[in-house]
């Protein structure tokens, strides 16, 4: 009985953290479609956002690396070139990266690219890297720092930046900031394990 005890405390804690994971990207989502009136509304998800925002501290709380898809993309010789040749092989390339530490660390993924659309998108499947492109006008940059400003001070947040007014900002928000060269390290330190 005692060696079936880990096995069922192990599938316990994956179910409790995909379903914590699944209402923290609704929560991410509601904060970015439902807080201002301009950036349109996500049905539903503004319903969960607050009891998953509740239901962490913390110490207990998930860890999210929220990163800049075009700075990084630039910031990474073999992604500009990728970029260069196609824009959406780089960013797949990307995703691709983040996915893999995802999977390896259990640290959540957030990465946001510039978009041209008339609203933010955002797409992601439970338990995958959350994707947001920022609608025409509006800075990828401006989705981070909101983020960031909302929830540096309740979970876990490292932004993974080149833009150096970009990484203060976070910074003052209580978010740590990486560089894409450290970004690349931590990937690279992660497939080791």
């Amino acid at each position: 009985m005692d060696s079936k005890a880990p096995a069922l405390k192990a599938r316990f804690n994956f179910s409790t953290r995909l379903d914590l994971s699944t209402r923290l990207i609704r929560a991410f989502s509601a904060c970015l479609h439902g807080d201002l009136h301009s950036w349109g509304v996500a049905p539903g998800w503004l319903k969960t956002a607050p009891l998953a925002l509740t239901d962490c501290t913390m110490s207990e709380g998930p860890h999210y690396l929220i990163v800049d898809g075009h700075s990084v993309i630039f910031a990474w010789p073999d992604l500009r070139k990728l970029h260069a040749r196609s824009s959406s092989l780089a960013r797949e390339a990307l995703v691709k990266q983040l996915r893999d530490y995802q999977d390896w660390t259990g640290v959540r993924v957030v990465v946001v690219f510039d978009g041209k659309g008339k609203k933010v998108e955002a797409t992601s499947d439970p338990g995958d890297v959350q994707i947001f492109y920022s609608r025409s006008g509006q800075s990828a940059d401006a989705i981070i720092e909101r983020l960031a400003s909302k929830y540096a001070k309740q979970f876990e947040l490292m932004v993974a930046t080149s833009d150096s007014m970009e990484a203060e900002t976070v910074h003052a928000c209580g978010a740590e900031w990486i560089s894409p060269e450290a970004l690349r390290g931590l990937l690279a330190g992660a497939r080791r394990f």
